[in-house]
């Protein structure tokens, strides 16, 4: 399966690029290359990583590389990438609002 970042997800993504290269470019740049390595990873085994905590949907799954969070989607086709955030934030009630 091929794995998609959602426009949230890219948005969330520079964001975060954002903020750290405020203080280190080069660190910011890592981040973010690890991230987005990590999130196509996603495609060998989607139900590997567990189910997210506040919502417990098959279809809606999390990996953690520290600091942050990648949350995403399994469909039949794809897999959507959500958001991408940092593991300290908390997730809105709704899913749909990452």
């Amino acid at each position: 399966m091929k794995v998609y970042r959602t426009d949230r997800a890219k948005h969330r993504l520079k964001a975060i690029h954002d903020y750290i290269s405020k203080e280190s470019p080069a660190i910011a740049d890592k981040a973010v290359r690890k991230t987005v390595a990590t999130s196509r990873q996603i495609a060998e085994h989607p139900h590997a990583d567990r189910k997210i905590p506040e919502h417990q949907q098959n279809d809606c799954r999390e990996i953690l590389p520290q600091p942050y969070r990648i949350i995403y989607r399994i469909r039949s086709h794809q897999i959507d990438v959500l958001s991408v955030m940092n593991d300290r934030q908390l997730l809105p009630g709704d899913i749909e609002k990452l």
